[in-house]
């Protein structure tokens, strides 16, 4: 697959909310790279995408817009915002 392949999977994963879809896209050597910080190995990322799901990012309560995407090789980085229904 593409990383652009993936990246649009995961993009689709991550606006259904569904986390064993999303998780398809990496592997124990992984690396999320957040404002927060990086997370590595699947365990990991589950928790913080539960955690995403359970809070801010509860399908359908959210809009989500892509601000840019930038594709080299293997990498992929993307940035975006969001606005959260009853966020103030």
């Amino acid at each position: 697959m593409s990383t652009e392949a993936v990246l649009n999977h995961h993009m689709e994963s991550f606006g259904a909310g569904d986390v064993d879809e999303l998780l398809k896209d990496y592997t124990e050597d992984s690396v999320f790279m957040s404002p927060d910080g990086r997370m590595t190995g699947l365990d990991a990322l589950r928790m913080a995408f539960e955690g995403f799901f359970s809070g801010l990012f509860k399908p359908g309560s959210y809009e989500f817009t892509m601000d840019a995407t930038d594709i080299e090789g293997e990498v992929a980085f993307i940035a975006w915002h969001s606005s959260n229904e009853g966020a103030e």
